[in-house]
């Protein structure tokens, strides 16, 4: 409001002195034209700041929410400020490259070229159909008995991955042609027929035992019975 009225106060009577010294040649037509138009804006001004007044009062005299909406905006602003500078670093949780001790839980670890891995008797290597040529020279090539099968499934098709690139360049405020790899997952990651997987690992058939091995000792109960809550 105060902005408003150093504008009427300044900026439009200076504006409209101008418009006023080009029309008028005496200059006695311009102090008179001159005065009438500062009474205008004058009155305009008075105007504004008993609105201003008003607004107040009415504020004041409201229920609790009319009355404390400025406040309880600055404390929201103030919030937002606190919790993006100092408190949403330390919620920054992180997954462990390493699990820790589960009972009857197998793990499996994406495998990572020349990454080295101490794997416990429940610990596996994921193998991508994209790993498989490096797979042939690494060292885990004759330790396959640690190894299964991982093909992620996260789309359902071309479409389905375009649409999550859409939504990570959304999420990320950046445009598609710049979203890091990083920030997506892979087109591959979608389910396969099993028996276009099997041609995949033809070259690994201990691939595919390990891992129909490993889901023959999983298992998964369901009680659907009234008596549970």
């Amino acid at each position: 409001m105060k902005k408003i009225l150093e504008f009427f106060g300044t900026k439009v009577f200076k504006q409209v002195g101008d418009v006023v010294d080009s029309l008028f040649t005496s200059e006695e037509e311009r102090l008179n034209a001159r005065n009438k138009i500062f009474k205008v804006l004058q009155d305009a001004q008075l105007e504004l700041q008993r609105m201003q007044t008003d607004i107040i009062l009415a504020e004041a005299k409201g229920n609790w929410l009319q009355r404390s909406w400025r406040p309880i905006l600055m404390l929201a602003f103030g919030f937002i400020v606190i919790y993006v500078k100092f408190l949403a670093p330390l919620f920054d949780l992180k997954i462990p490259e390493l699990a820790p001790e589960l009972d009857d839980t197998f793990v499996i670890y994406p495998y990572v070229h020349h990454k080295i891995y101490n794997l416990k008797p429940n610990e596996f290597l994921g193998i991508r159909p994209q790993d498989l040529n490096q797979l042939k020279f690494s060292k885990w090539n004759v330790l396959r008995n640690k190894l299964v099968v991982l093909q992620t499934v996260s789309f359902q098709n071309k479409k389905g991955f375009n649409t999550h690139r859409l939504l990570r360049a959304i999420d990320n405020n950046t445009l598609l042609s710049k979203l890091p790899k990083t920030e997506q997952g892979q087109e591959t990651d979608v389910m396969l027929p099993y028996n276009e997987l099997k041609n995949t690992y033809q070259e690994f058939p201990e691939l595919l035992k390990n891992t129909s091995s490993l889901l023959d000792n999983c298992t998964i109960d369901f009680d659907f019975s009234q008596n549970t809550p």
